[in-house]
C-alpha cells in the first residue's frame, strides 16, 4: 500500500500552535539536547536541539534550522555547525501512517511568522524574477522520506499564519513507499530536469508538486522561477501573491537518522514585472442586461451607427443563441431585456440604448412570442418611430427554426441543446464566423421543428455542440464538437473553428447572458469564447487549448464584472498563453 505525503494543513497547523504559544512566551530559540534556552548565534556557531519545534539560526541569521517534528512525540535530535547545514543525529520516528511525522528543515523567509534576517522576503511574483537555489544533501538507504523544497506563497505580503495562497513543493528524491499528496496532473522539463507535475487542493489552498522523474542528492543553481512560471501558466499561483518562505528538508515517515543538509543558498532575485501575457480588455456593466449595453457600445460607439436592433428575454438563454448570428448578419447589438413574466416593458437601460445606437425608423427585431417578451414592448418601440418585427415560432425550437429562414437558411447548421446552456453558449461565435444558423434540440432528444427542418435541408453542413447526453444524442449523423464538460466543449469549439485565433474572448461559465451579448462581437472577427472557472485552478482542457495557441493571442477580451470572472482567473488565462 502506497503512503501519501503528508498533508500541509496537518503539519501547518502544528506549527500555527507553536506560533501562537510563542506570542506569550517567545519562541523556541536555539533549545538543545540539555533543555537550555540558547540565544541566536552570531556567526557559524554550532548548536543543537531535540525540541520539538526548535528554531537556530545559522549562517550569522541569514537561514533558519527548524527541527519541525510536527506530527510525532519521538525523540528527533537536529544539529548544526552553524554554517547553512544540519545533520539529523538521531530520530525515532514512526509515525505507521500516511503522514510524515516531521519536517527537519532549513528556510529564508518567513515561517508561521519566524523570520530570517535580511531574506529579501516577501516579494511578489510579478516582481520575482529568476531565484536561484543550491542544495547538496547526505541521504540514507534505511528510512522512508522525501528530501523537498517547500515554498510557500500569500495571497497578501502577511508573514505571520497559515499562508493562504500556494504551496510549490520540489522533490528531489524519496526513500520507501511514498509520492506527492493528489494527483499526477502532467510531465514537463524545467531548467533542464524532468518533473512529474502533482496537484492537491484538500488543504484549502494550492499545492502543487514538482517530483523528479531521477532522483537526486543536490541541486546547482536551480532556477526556481522557471517552476513558479509554469505552476502560474497551470492556474495554480497568480502573479499578485507573495511569495514569503523557501525551505529544504526532509519530510520522515520512519527512521531519519543520518539525513543531512550538507550545504544550501536561496537567492531572492527581484525584477521589473515582466509582461506575463497580452493585454486585456474587460467589458461590463452591473447585471447582464447592462453587459449587453456594454457590449453594444464597444461595437458601435458612435450613435446611430447600427442597423438593427436584435431584442432577447434576459431571464432564458434559448432565444439569444439561436438569435446571435441574426444581429450580426443584420449589423446590429444582440440587447436583453426582462422576460414577460418579470415585465411588461424594457428596461430603461436597453431602451437608451436602443435610442443611442439605433436611428429613428431602424428595425428592432424581437425573438420569441408574447411569454417571451410582452407585447407591449411592440408598442412602446413603434411609438418611439421603430420598425418592430417579432420572430416568433411556437416555442422557442420554432423561433429557432424561423430565425434560420430569416438568415435565408444557410448550409451549415449548429445544433445545441434548448434545455441548457453550457455547452451550448459556445456554438455563437463559430456559428457567427462561418455565416450558419443555430438550432435546438430537446437535450438528447430531436425536436420535431428542428428534425423538419433538417429533413427539408439534407445537404446542410451540421454540427452538433455538445456530446452524446446533448446535442449529438439528438442527431448522431452530425460532427460532434464536445469535450468532458462546459470548458472541455468550449475549448473544443474554439480548437476546430478557431485554430488561429490572434484574440481570446472569455466569460463566466456559470452563466449565459455575457457570452450570448459577446458572440456577434466576436465572430466576425474570428475570435472564440471560453468558458472560465469563477476560482482558479484552469481545468486540464482550457488550460491544453491555451497552450496550443500560446505566443500568437495578441489580446484578451474579458465578458463581465470581476465577480463573474475573477481577476485572478484573467491572470491565469493570461498567462499561460503568454
Amino acid at each position: 500500500m502506497r503512503e501519501l505525503r503528508r498533508r500541509a494543513g496537518a503539519r501547518r497547523a502544528a506549527g500555527a500552535l507553536i506560533a501562537v504559544v510563542g506570542l506569550v512566551a517567545g519562541p523556541i530559540i536555539g533549545l538543545g539536547a540539555t533543555g537550555v534556552l540558547g540565544a541566536p548565534p552570531a556567526g557559524a556557531v554550532a548548536n543543537s536541539s531535540c525540541a520539538q519545534f526548535a528554531v537556530m539560526p545559522v549562517d550569522g541569521g541569514l537561514y533558519d534550522v527548524q527541527t519541525d517534528e510536527w506530527n510525532s512525540s519521538a525523540t528527533q535530535c537536529v544539529s548544526t555547525d552553524g554554517n547553512a547545514d544540519f545533520d539529523v543525529t538521531q530520530s525515532g520516528i514512526d509515525t505507521g501512517t500516511n503522514t510524515p511525522g516531521a519536517y527537519p528543515s532549513i528556510y529564508r523567509g518567513c515561517h508561521w511568522g519566524t523570520c530570517t534576517q535580511d531574506s529579501g522576503l516577501p516579494v511578489q511574483v510579478a516582481s520575482l524574477g529568476d531565484p536561484t537555489t543550491s542544495w547538496q544533501t547526505t541521504q540514507t538507504a534505511a528510512s522512508t522520506y522525501d528530501v523537498a523544497y517547500d515554498v510557500w506563497f500569500n495571497q497578501t505580503p502577511t508573514t505571520g499564519g497559515q499562508p493562504d495562497g500556494a504551496e510549490l513543493m520540489v522533490w528531489l528524491n524519496h526513500n520507501g513507499q511514498v509520492q506527492p499528496a493528489g494527483a499526477q496532473v502532467g510531465t514537463v522539463t524545467l531548467d533542464g530536469y524532468a518533473f512529474d507535475v502533482w496537484y492537491d487542493a484538500a488543504q484549502g489552498f494550492n499545492s502543487v508538486a514538482y517530483e523528479m522523474t531521477s532522483g537526486t542528492t543536490s541541486v546547482s543553481g536551480l532556477d526556481l522561477g522557471t517552476l513558479v512560471r509554469d505552476a502560474m501558466a497551470r492556474g495554480y499561483i497568480d502573479s499578485s501573491w507573495y511569495l514569503i518562505d523557501v525551505e529544504a528538508g526532509f519530510e520522515i515517515w520512519n527512521g531519519g537518522t543520518g539525513l543531512a543538509t550538507d550545504s544550501f543558498s536561496f537567492s531572492p532575485t527581484s525584477a521589473p514585472p515582466a509582461p506575463v501575457g497580452p493585454p486585456t480588455t474587460r467589458i461590463a456593466g452591473e447585471d447582464a442586461i447592462g453587459t449587453a449595453v456594454a457590449v453594444s457600445q464597444n461595437e458601435y460607439p458612435a450613435g446611430g451607427s447600427a442597423s438593427s436592433v436584435i431584442l432577447a428575454r434576459s431571464d432564458y438563454f434559448a432565444d439569444a443563441l439561436a438569435g446571435a448570428p441574426l444581429a450580426a448578419a443584420d449589423h446590429g447589438p444582440l440587447l436583453l431585456t426582462p422576460g414577460a413574466a418579470e415585465s411588461a416593458t424594457l428596461d430603461p437601460r436597453t431602451l437608451a440604448e436602443i435610442q443611442r445606437v439605433l436611428p429613428g425608423g431602424g428595425t428592432v427585431s424581437i425573438l420569441g412570442g408574447a411569454l417571451a417578451l410582452s407585447g407591449d414592448i411592440d408598442g412602446q418601440l413603434t411609438g418611439l418611430g421603430y420598425l418592430v418585427q417579432r420572430i416568433a415560432g411556437s416555442d422557442e425550437f420554432g423561433t429557432a427554426v424561423d430565425i434560420a429562414g430569416r438568415l435565408g437558411d444557410p448550409s451549415t447548421i449548429f445544433e445545441a441543446s434548448g434545455l441548457d446552456y453550457p455547452d451550448a453558449v459556445s456554438a455563437g461565435p463559430a456559428a457567427v464566423a462561418t455565416r450558419g444558423a443555430i438550432l435546438l434540440t430537446d437535450g438528447a432528444l430531436q425536436a420535431p421543428e428542428t428534425a423538419d427542418y433538417l429533413a427539408a435541408h439534407p445537404g446542410d453542413v451540421r454540427y452538433a455542440i455538445g456530446g452524446p447526453a446533448a446535442a449529438l444524442g439528438a442527431d448522431p449523423g452530425a460532427i460532434g464538437v464536445y469535450g468532458d464538460d462546459a470548458y472541455g466543449t468550449a475549448a473544443a469549439v474554439a480548437a476546430r473553428f478557431f485554430p488561429a485565433a490572434a484574440v481570446l474572448g472569455i466569460v463566466d461559465a456559470g452563466g449565459f447572458s455575457d457570452a450570448l451579448v459577446a458572440a456577434p462581437l466576436l465572430g466576425p472577427a474570428g475570435v472564440p469564447l471560453l468558458s472560465v472557472p469563477a476560482s482558479l485552478p484552469l481545468p486540464g482542457a482550457l488550460n491544453f487549448f491555451l497552450g496550443l495557441v500560446a505566443g500568437q493571442i495578441g489580446s484578451i477580451r474579458v465578458f463581465g464584472g470581476e465577480e463573474a470572472v475573477p481577476d485572478v482567473v484573467v491572470a491565469a488565462v493570461d498567462a499561460a498563453v503568454a
